[in-house]
């Protein structure tokens, strides 16, 4: 029987009013893939969705790992520029250490000059000792004439009362014993004003040997002090050094081993700041070292030149260029007073010497002098342990005298009044 058109349209009006029977009908029509089709296209959509949460969390991720590598990268430029800090930092120590170095080869050179300086004045107390043994010596025969001058004064009586007779005589005899009296009392006040400028001259040496001792026992504790700090450092230098070997490891081992470095850097640029201080203390006292070295030699030439010391040197503050190192009052033998002036240094330049003329000819900077109380005339000098080529030619040219180690290198040209240009 053949189905018609009506039948078609009934067949699905059945369907929609019964959906069992469109169920049946589509198994009954379509094949096991196509009725399993909307289940893939649900599967499908589900995976399509997933991938897209995924891929929009992947383009996250990728945001987050591009800026996680901006990061980066800016961590390695700061870091890079840190290690070109460090490594700055690490020339500038070597050359503190090298300048460490020198001022420990200076010190060294300053311990060989006192140790000689202490080995001629321990000549000079032998000296000393036998000129004191040849004085007692003196003494003694002084005192065998005196016992034999009272020996003759008793004769001299004797012979007095045996020739009572003669008075012409007797007079003559009275004469020269009064002569004779007057010249042993001259000699025996000579002998005692020698005694007493030498019992000054021995308190005056075993002052200076106490200073020196004192001066030689801070400067070996400060040495040891240096020696102790630049130990330290070369500990703090080795230990900076293995840690900046194990930064090559890795980024994140590269940051924090910097990190560390940067705190060991402050550590050693605070000991650094430690020994610069100790150095400045040391070179303090290495000054005032030269100073008493200075005026221990000046007072020693100048009694030499005939000159007699007023009074023990000092310093002076005469403008804010700095103080005067040593200032001395003298006398010379026509009754004069001469007032010495003195630059001191441990090295002595010829820029030094023309910077020290400069000054000492200024006519204001000498009333300036006059006004502090030294009225003048001045003799100018310049003390140094150390001279450098030229320094004498160029004292020479401008009048000023020249002092080192044992003695008087140059004297200056003239005595300098206080008002001359």
């Amino acid at each position: 029987m053949p189905f018609s058109r009506s039948d078609f349209r009934a067949l699905l009006e059945a369907l929609r009013a019964n959906p069992e029977w469109r169920a049946e009908l589509r198994q009954m029509l379509l094949t096991e893939e196509l009725l399993e089709l909307p289940g893939l296209m649900q599967q499908l959509i589900g995976t399509v969705r997933a991938l897209a949460e995924a891929q929009q969390r992947f383009e996250q991720r990728l945001s987050a790992l591009e800026q996680r590598m901006a990061e980066l990268a800016e961590s390695i430029r700061v870091l890079a520029e840190a290690q070109q800090r460090f490594e700055q930092r690490q020339v500038e120590l070597a050359q503190r250490q090298a300048a460490l170095e020198q001022r420990q080869a200076e010190l060294e050179q300053r311990q060989s000059l006192l140790e000689q300086r202490m080995a001629e004045l321990a000549e000079s107390i032998r000296a000393l000792t036998e000129a004191q043994r040849r004085f007692e010596q003196q003494q003694a025969e002084l005192a065998q004439r005196q016992a034999a001058l009272e020996e003759r004064q008793s004769l001299l009586e004797q012979r007095m009362a045996e020739l009572a007779e003669s008075i012409r005589a007797l007079t003559e005899a009275q004469r020269r014993f009064e002569q004779q009296q007057a010249e042993l009392a001259q000699r025996q006040a000579a002998l005692e004003e020698r005694q007493s400028l030498l019992e000054q001259r021995m308190a005056e040496l075993a002052e200076s040997i106490r200073a020196l001792t004192e001066a030689q026992r801070r400067f070996e504790q400060q040495q040891a002090e240096l020696a102790q700090r630049q130990a330290a450092l070369e500990e703090r230098q080795s230990l900076l050094e293995q840690r900046m070997a194990e930064l090559a490891e890795s980024i994140r081992a590269l940051t924090e081993a910097q990190q560390r470095s940067e705190q060991r850097q402050a550590a050693v640029e605070r000991e650094l700041r430690q020994i610069r201080r100790t150095l400045s203390e040391l070179s303090q006292a290495f000054g005032v070292n030269i100073e008493d070295e200075a005026a221990e030699l000046v007072v020693e030439v100048m009694r030499q030149k005939g000159y007699r010391v007023l009074e023990e040197p000092f310093s002076l503050t005469v403008d804010s260029e700095g103080e005067i190192d040593i200032v001395l009052p003298v006398e010379d033998a026509a009754g004069q007073r001469v007032w010495v002036v003195v630059e001191a240094k441990a090295r002595l330049h010829p820029k030094n010497v023309l910077k020290w003329a400069q000054r000492v000819n200024s006519a204001a900077w000498r009333k300036s002098l006059a006004a502090r109380g030294c009225p003048g005339p001045y003799l100018f000098y310049m003390f140094a342990v150390r001279l450098h080529q030229g320094v004498r030619q160029v004292a020479e040219e401008q009048g000023i005298g020249v002092l080192h180690g044992r003695g008087e290198v140059l004297a200056p040209r003239s005595l300098v009044d206080p008002a001359s240009d």
